[in-house]
């Protein structure tokens, strides 16, 4: 018995100056009592956001902003109001709601502003615009739906982008954009004027737009139109200005002309343009030198071609499509 304990005594004996040569400091504290340099930061630190509790709230300071929940307006007054540069506004994932009674827009800037953000949510039942920032450039709108608003849903400064965003059933215009935009992924349906406007020198695609009282989408000066779907408007599928490219749309079953040129010197290629019940691919009176190439028109008894004043490919009828074309011109239109 006596053996053992004095094994036991110098195993232990042992082990203590074995654990002080391998320590090394490690269980040395690192910090002094009441030092905060090793404190877990905060959520403000890893992302600093200021929470918007409550309507009508105004920015006067750049930032992050977002939402905690789903908020209501308040008569005669502005959701958000933003009055300062370089500002995001997270509405992450809720709605800013307007109410009956003399609201004004959900989101709104009222001079002009850079570098403005609003994304993720949804701004509905304002008496005036979803989201106004017509006076925002350099700015983005992304993943926003707008719907039941007075006037235009979607309203964006020049230089900026609108991205997979929605609006619906807006008493103006879907989505409105100022000089040198792009409106991408985007839908548009049952606005009292035209579903999509593009300021000039902008772009628009794979957007859809249908059921609108207008039209479909409208492109000012220098504007380019591809990949996207007018359906079901009641004025123009796509109407255009000066200067503009048109490909590779889908437009159909719209009131007036499926597509309107109303300018000069744009190109018309490779659209699909089919029963609409004024005509398919129409000039105005005025309209000159525009260049119509690889289009496919089903008229359903509408003019299909109405554009004596343009370069018009040479058209192939339904009667020489039977048994293959006749026609082996590159650049012909179809027409049946």
């Amino acid at each position: 018995m006596k053996k053992l304990r004095w094994s036991l005594f110098l195993l232990a004996g042992l082990a203590v100056p074995a654990l002080a040569q391998t320590n090394d400091g490690y269980w040395i504290p690192k910090f002094l009592p009441g030092d905060n340099s090793a404190r877990m930061k905060t959520l403000d630190e890893i992302e600093p956001r200021t929470m918007i509790k409550s309507l009508p709230f105004v920015i006067t300071n750049s930032g992050a902003y977002y939402l905690p929940g789903t908020l209501a307006g308040s008569p005669g007054t502005y959701g958000i109001l933003i009055q300062c540069d370089d500002v995001k506004i997270d509405l992450n994932g809720f709605a800013i709601n307007g109410v009956s009674n003399n609201s004004l827009s959900a989101i709104a800037c009222t001079q002009i502003l850079h570098n403005i953000t609003v994304q993720n949510g949804t701004v509905r039942l304002w008496q005036q615009n979803g989201v106004d920032l017509i006076m925002a450039f350099e700015s983005r709108i992304e993943r926003v739906t707008a719907f039941s608003n007075g006037k235009d849903g979607i309203r964006m400064g020049g230089n900026s982008y609108v991205e997979q965003c929605g609006a619906f059933i807006n008493g103006g215009t879907g989505i409105v954009t100022g000089v040198n935009c792009s409106i991408m992924n985007c839908k548009a349906g049952n606005s009292g004027y035209f579903g999509m406007y593009a300021g000039p020198q902008s772009k628009i695609s794979s957007c859809i737009s249908s059921f609108n009282g207008w039209g479909g989408i409208m492109a000012d000066d220098y504007c380019t139109v591809r990949d996207c779907t007018t359906t079901a408007n009641m004025g123009d599928g796509i109407r255009i200005k000066n200067k503009c490219r048109i490909e590779e749309n889908n437009s159909g079953q719209n009131g007036w002309v499926g597509i309107r040129m109303q300018g000069q010197s744009s190109r018309i290629e490779r659209n699909n343009v089919v029963y609409n019940t004024g005509g398919g691919i129409l000039s105005d009176s005025g309209a000159k030198n525009n260049l119509v190439i690889l289009n496919t028109v089903s008229s359903m008894g509408a003019p299909g071609y109405v554009t004596p004043q343009d370069y018009v490919g040479s058209v192939v009828q339904s009667n020489q499509m039977s048994n293959g074309f006749s026609n082996a011109n590159p650049w012909a239109n179809f027409l049946y």
